[in-house]
């Protein structure tokens, strides 16, 4: 129980004689998603959603021609910052992926093409106006479909190349993009695309994705410690022609979605589900990475009839709330979860 002295005012934790900055975690298991800004002001794409140094960020093309950095304070109001549009560039950012690493800076890695070639590069910023190339080059190790997270002190891009076979290579960088190696761990990993990762309770996870040749999706959950060797297989991918398949493997299988830690669990967000009939947006929850629940708010407020599935650009936990960065038919903005 809470003392008689607190009490919960809106996603904050208000006592009497005490104030605490963090706000109280609305786990959404019965509550629902409302629009709270339509696509940052434009109906184009934006890609990506990260927290970072108090607020929201995000990057997107309004014109299809420059890629403009974003951020708010709360996820209504947003704010335009730094082009980030490459003077050597003859189409829009084709990949674009904002995310934070343990200097405290924000990172942003970008593909786009020049006279005919992929130009791969990596900048970072120390306040999110100013951004600064760290590597200008990094073709062969980066491709459409890789990870980036931060591990351990370290920077990890997982999925590089843009061949089936490669899509599992793995690159670290233990200075901050300058310069990176193989790491001596096995990849044991099926090779997949659209896979999804994130960083809980100090290791590393892969969950999920597709086989780039037979176009099947996976519905196992990897990870690695600080000290391992190998990928442990903590949930082994199960056969979608199993009769009576359980509904969670079924929610599982599922490709672009995201991993977020919110209320020390794992959530999956967004995606498509790969098999069966259920809505795309269902989200779930973990605590090991080996049994899953679903939300009771699967089907959510902005999933409709259409065959598009809808894209979930970017998810985070944001002051006790998850907040999406949606883009898809009639559905595009950022969406908050209600207490209730």
């Amino acid at each position: 129980g809470m003392p008689s002295e607190c009490q919960i005012i809106g996603n904050s934790l208000a006592c009497k004689g005490i104030t605490l900055s963090t706000p109280v975690e609305c786990l959404p298991l019965s509550t629902s998603m409302s629009k709270i800004s339509i696509a940052n002001g434009s109906p184009n794409w934006y890609d990506g959603l990260v927290f970072w140094n108090s607020r929201l960020w995000t990057i997107g093309s309004p014109d299809g021609v420059n890629s403009y950095i974003h951020f708010s304070d709360d996820g209504v109001t947003w704010y335009r910052g730094a082009n980030i549009k490459q003077s050597d560039a003859s189409t829009p950012l084709l990949y674009k992926r904002l995310f934070v690493h343990s200097d405290g800076k924000i990172y942003l890695l970008i593909q786009y093409q020049s006279a005919g070639l992929f130009k791969r590069k990596l900048l970072s910023s120390y306040d999110g106006g100013t951004w600064n190339m760290v590597n200008n080059d990094l073709n062969g190790r980066i491709g459409l479909y890789s990870e980036v997270v931060s591990f351990n002190g370290k920077l990890w891009i997982i999925g590089a190349e843009d061949v089936p076979t490669d899509f599992m290579k793995v690159y670290v960088s233990p200075d901050s993009g300058i310069t990176w190696w193989t790491p001596a761990v096995s990849m044991n990993i099926p090779p997949r695309t659209s896979f999804a990762t994130t960083v809980y309770k100090n290791k590393l996870w892969i969950i999920g994705g597709q086989d780039a040749v037979s176009g099947r999706g996976f519905n196992d959950v990897w990870n690695l410690s600080p000290t391992s060797s190998a990928w442990i297989n903590i949930k082994p991918n199960t056969a979608p022609s199993l009769p009576r398949m359980i509904e969670t493997d079924i929610g599982l299988r599922r490709m672009d979605h995201h991993i977020i830690v919110y209320g020390d669990k794992l959530w999956v967000v967004g995606g498509k589900i790969l098999e069966g009939n259920m809505p795309n947006a269902r989200m779930m929850y973990s605590s090991d990475g080996v049994t899953w629940k679903f939300s009771d708010f699967s089907t959510l407020t902005f999933i409709g009839a259409s065959p598009d599935y809808t894209e979930v650009r970017g998810a985070v936990a944001f002051r006790g709330n998850i907040i999406l960065n949606v883009w898809g038919p009639n559905y595009q903005g950022v969406w908050k979860s209600s207490c209730q």
